[in-house]
């Protein structure tokens, strides 16, 4: 048995799915020439078919909820990646996603 984070972050509007090894107080020394602020996992541990099984588990969920949202939220929400120009959220039901071209950006300076 071995403990390992799953972060699910947002890259520049795109998820990303970075797993890190968890360290355990009494493994600290074992690991002691692999330790890093986070810690790739061990193949012996965790391999990369593992991890994608896990990832197309999780994308599977969202899209589920995705599919269904209208049921139970009417909220919404807006991001902006100022990197990439993108722009995302949902808004009277439905999510959008918008990309500006780089006229639109030299027409707004």
């Amino acid at each position: 048995e071995s403990e390992y984070l799953l972060m699910v972050q947002d890259f520049k509007g795109g998820l990303e799915f970075p797993f890190y090894k968890i360290i355990s107080e009494n493994e600290i020394e074992k690991f002691k020439n692999k330790l890093d602020v986070y810690n790739k996992p061990f193949a012996e541990e965790l391999t990369r078919n593992e991890m994608n099984e896990i990832i197309g588990y999780i994308v599977g969920y969202i899209e589920g909820v995705t599919e269904n949202i209208n049921d139970w939220y009417d909220g919404e929400f807006s991001h902006y990646v100022e990197e990439i120009r993108l722009k995302y959220g949902f808004k009277d039901g439905s999510f959008y996603q918008y990309q500006e071209k780089d006229e639109e950006k030299t027409a707004e300076s």
